[in-house]
């Protein structure tokens, strides 16, 4: 029998490895047994929060510290829901309270308090506000050090690039598109998945005659370099080596790898500030085309199986900062999805096994694919994606690896969304094959779903 303290440790590292059902299993066992437990109600809620249940999981909080408001890190977190729902008053007093128990707790230069003073996000931060302070050395190091905690961490490693490039650390001067005498270009990935999928578009500008250089305000640049060399996300690494064959592609690692020093490169640019250089006016994005493709030797756990259209779904980011715009719940993707007649498969990270079950038991049936892995496997989630007929999703890394493989993709898209899918307009000049299905108010999924629904069932079978 485990000792009280041992099943919160249980609990909590299970909600850290991202298996939230069976830690809340824990939570509510703890709970049964001692009832008010001030820890179990604080972690619980936490867990609550990150499965989008913001308003239970911050009155969960708000239990915790009516039974016990001595420690800090209960306030703080209580904070950083107050602020995700919007109640920036409450939000601001609970922060105040968490400084008055800790004054000099990392907590404050996190700005709202996260789960451990060891976490990545916490180390990340720490770096920005080394960064403010004018202390690049600093900056990097802690960047490091999140890094080494979180190697995925996007903010982290655009800080860490800050941090090198104010220290003057790359060997190579940065690019401003002038020919490189017989030398090699270092594109560096950047920021998230995502965005790293977003830019790779543009590489084949870089390294191969455009057939669209009449309709383009910028000239071709193949034939100014010798080559191209793309570090990246290691994840994405399979994906852009079979796509892109006139690029190097380096597999981004803890350490940097020696091929990024290369006595042969030339330059060297961040993979976001492509489009400064080579989209200069709306018809350039006539040249974009979808740049990967599915690997044919990899087998989709999940195919079609009648004449009902095969749906990929996603519907969650646990992106904190935006995730309460993004994400919609999947009770109601998927209604919608079973009412207009399609077949569903999960295409969304994470452990989603009970919310998936509950659904099945109320007659709406999506299948979860057998041994994929959805978040680090994305070369396998990519050959999933060319085995349905269609992926409906947020915005969120599942819409641009789909469009990124030329896939049909329906975006659900908030109210305000981000600056990549622009204003007004249902499609994407960066991905011809996708879609955008926007909310006509600020929290209001019925508008973009119903479209969504007529959509789909306005398409031949």
């Amino acid at each position: 029998m485990a000792t009280l303290q041992e099943a919160l440790l249980i609990a909590f590292d299970l909600q850290r490895e991202g298996r939230f059902a069976e830690a809340d299993s824990v939570y509510g066992q703890i709970l049964d047994a001692v009832p008010g437990h001030p820890p179990a109600l604080h972690l619980r809620g936490l867990l609550l929060a990150q499965c989008g249940r913001l308003e239970e999981g911050c009155a969960l909080v708000e239990q915790a510290i009516a039974g016990d408001g001595s420690q800090p890190d209960p306030h703080a977190n209580h904070a950083s829901l107050l602020e995700a729902l919007g109640r920036f008053g409450e939000a601001a007093d609970a922060l105040a309270r968490a400084a008055a128990l800790d004054p000099d707790r990392v907590a404050l230069l996190n700005n709202f308090a996260a789960l451990q003073p060891e976490s990545a996000p916490i180390r990340n931060n720490l770096s920005d506000a080394h960064t403010l302070c004018g202390d690049p050395e600093a900056a990097l190091a802690e960047a490091d050090a999140a890094l080494a905690r979180d190697p995925a961490l996007a903010d982290a490693r655009l800080a860490r690039a800050s941090a090198l490039l104010a220290l003057g650390r790359f060997p190579q001067p940065l690019w401003s598109g002038q020919p490189l005498g017989g030398g090699r270009l270092l594109v560096w990935g950047e920021q998230g998945v995502g965005d790293e999928l977003l830019f790779a578009t543009l590489l084949p500008l870089l390294t191969q005659s455009s057939t669209n250089e009449a309709q383009s305000s910028t000239p071709t640049l193949a034939g100014c370099l010798a080559g191209c060399l793309l570090e990246c996300d290691a994840r994405l690494a399979p994906l852009f080596a079979r796509a892109l064959p006139g690029v190097e592609v380096v597999p981004r690692g803890p350490l940097p790898d020696p091929r990024l020093c290369a006595s042969d490169i030339a330059a060297q640019i961040p993979s976001g500030s492509l489009p400064r250089l080579l989209l200069r006016a709306e018809e350039d994005f006539r040249r974009l085309r979808p740049v990967l493709a599915a690997d044919p030797a990899r087998t989709p756990a999940v195919r079609r199986m009648g004449r009902r259209p095969l749906v990929g779904i996603a519907w969650h980011t646990t992106n904190p900062k935006w995730g309460r715009l993004r994400n919609v719940p999947l009770a109601d993707l998927a209604r919608t999805l079973h009412a207009a007649g399609a077949e569903m498969v999960v295409l969304q990270y994470g452990d989603w096994a009970e919310e998936v079950a509950a659904l099945a038991d109320d007659g709406i049936a999506i299948a979860l694919p057998p041994g994929l892995d959805r978040k680090d496997d994305l070369d396998g989630l990519a050959a999933q994606i060319a085995a349905t007929d269609l992926v409906v999703t947020i915005d969120n890394a599942t819409a641009h690896l789909a469009g990124a493989l030329g896939h049909p993709v329906w975006v659900l898209l908030s109210r305000a969304p981000d600056w990549r899918w622009r204003l007004g307009r249902d499609d994407s000049p960066w991905y011809p094959t996708a879609r955008l299905f926007r909310q006509a108010a600020a929290g209001d999924w019925r508008t973009p779903l119903g479209a969504v629904a007529d959509r789909l069932g306005a398409l031949p079978r």
